[in-house]
């Protein structure tokens, strides 16, 4: 039986940050929190997706919606839509889980007004 290797993947980053590197929700509305998942060691076409993500105060752990598929390698921009975005948050931790070979580094960020 092939058991797959969990490993550690590169964290996403998040281009909307202002300067002090937080996410402004006044910002954010209308387009939402884009997640750039890196090409990562082995990337390959057909590649599982998803990016989970947690906010603070604490609320249970909310997932993307979607699983994406890799159709190329290359570097792929994801979106958190705008309405899964808590007002309350004041931080925002987001990582992405690939099927079959694990989770990348998370991203931890304030959320301001």
């Amino acid at each position: 039986m092939n058991t797959p290797t969990q490993k550690t993947l590169p964290p996403p980053s998040l281009p909307q940050l202002n300067d002090d590197g937080a996410l402004s929700l006044a910002q954010l509305r209308g387009s939402g929190i884009k997640v750039v998942v890196p090409v990562y060691p082995a990337m390959k076409a057909g590649d599982m997706i998803s990016v989970p993500w947690e906010g603070t105060p604490q609320e249970s752990e909310l997932t993307f919606p979607q699983i994406h598929t890799v159709q190329q390698v290359q570097e792929l921009t994801l979106k958190i839509p705008y309405s899964s975005v808590h007002s309350g948050w004041k931080k925002l931790k987001i990582y992405y889980h690939v099927k079959d070979v694990g989770d990348s580094g998370s991203v931890e960020v304030d959320i301001v007004p």
